[in-house]
């Protein structure tokens, strides 16, 4: 994955810090060594399985972590962790939960389609 420079293990390594607790009982949370930790706290580029695993342990959405990419400052790490102690940029963050709020909103409804394709297709047999 291209990540024009952002350094996506710090992203990671601040996450963890901030939503988990020490390295090493998030390495066992991970099912990783501490080692293999400290590693991915080091990589500039990851793959969407460490993202998708961020996302699961710490609730902060891939989309966000992906959007943060052109915010390579706190600015962008405190909206990845929804960190109300920093003083973001208000714009950027009615921006980002509006956008959050229409991905929910289309998330219910692909699934309420889905579900009435099945229905539909249940119905034709």
């Amino acid at each position: 994955m291209e990540n024009d420079g952002f350094d996506f293990g710090q992203l990671i390594e601040e996450i963890v810090r901030k939503k988990g607790s020490d390295v090493e009982t998030e390495a066992k949370r991970w099912g990783y060594s501490q080692n293999a930790l400290y590693k991915i706290f080091k990589k500039e580029d990851v793959g969407t399985d460490i993202l998708k695993k961020v996302s699961e342990l710490y609730k902060v959405r891939i989309e966000t972590l992906l959007g943060n990419i052109n915010h390579t400052n706190m600015i962008g790490y405190a909206n990845a962790m929804n960190d109300s102690t920093v003083h973001y940029n208000s714009t950027n963050t009615n921006t980002m939960r509006e956008l959050e709020a229409k991905v929910d909103k289309l998330e219910s409804e692909n699934k309420l389609l889905r579900e009435m394709v099945e229905i539909l297709k249940s119905r034709d047999k």
